[in-house]
Formats: C-alpha cells, sequence, structure tokens
C-alpha cells in the first residue's frame, strides 16, 4: 500500500521535502559552480572563500535572470508568435546567455576580491596600446 499525506492537514515528508529542497538545491548549485570555478582554468585560483562567495553570487544572479526572463517570457504574450516554432529555440539561448553571464560575473567578483585582498587591485598584463601616446588618427 503507498502511503498518502493525511487530507487537509500539513506535515510529513511531503511538505518537509517541498521546503527543503529549493534551499538544498541552491546549496548544490552553489556548491557545483564553486567547483567548476575551481577546476577548470589552469592557474592558481583564489581561497575557497572567494570562490563560495563568488559562486554564491553567480547562482543568486543566475535565479535572477533567469526569473527576469521568465516574466519577459510571459509579459510578451507574443513571444511564440514572434518566432513561431523556433520560440524554444531562441527561449533556450536567451537563457543560456544568461546564465553564462551570471557565471561571469561571479567569477569576475570572486577574481577581483582576491586581487583586492592580495594587493594586485590592477589587471596583469596591460592592454595593448593603454599606456602609449598615440598622436591619433591620419597624423
Amino acid at each position: 500500500m503507498r502511503w498518502s499525506p493525511p487530507r487537509g492537514g500539513a506535515g510529513g515528508p511531503d511538505t518537509a521535502w517541498a521546503i527543503a529542497r529549493w534551499p538544498l538545491g541552491a546549496f548544490l548549485v552553489a556548491a557545483a559552480v564553486a567547483l567548476l570555478f575551481k577546476v577548470s582554468p589552469r592557474r592558481p585560483q583564489p581561497s575557497a572563500a572567494w570562490l563560495a562567495l563568488g559562486s554564491t553570487l553567480a547562482v543568486l544572479l543566475w535565479f535572477a535572470f533567469t526569473g527576469v526572463l521568465a516574466l519577459y517570457v510571459e509579459a510578451t504574450r507574443g513571444f511564440d508568435e514572434t518566432y513561431g516554432p523556433l520560440a524554444g529555440v531562441i527561449g533556450l539561448m536567451l537563457w543560456a546567455f544568461v546564465s553564462a553571464l551570471a557565471l561571469f560575473f561571479g567569477l569576475a567578483v570572486a577574481a577581483q576580491l582576491e586581487a583586492e585582498r592580495a594587493g594586485v587591485p590592477d589587471p596583469s598584463v596591460d592592454t595593448p596600446g593603454a599606456n602609449r601616446a598615440s598622436p591619433g588618427p591620419g597624423k
């Protein structure tokens, strides 16, 4: 016989799981992003605390960007009318773009905070032509 929650009352494992799954999922995604930040580049990484801060920011931005994109698609009822059969592909491409932005911003914040802590706030590589006196075009 299958267990079912009591009718009309709150409680039980289903209610606990319904409440706990979102914070648990956010924690697991933040841990996965921190691990991604730690192992993907081939250079020394900031300490785990900075990576945790950056990955938490990336996950929060990811949730926010995804929510804003969902609101946009919902608010523009003509999204599927505009893009027709490609609406799903366009939506997925927009979601992938905002997801990449969230990851980039999270890692950029972690890297900049670590650089500030280490006392090296400037980029390690100069921008080509940034420090040269340029006579300008046509001179």
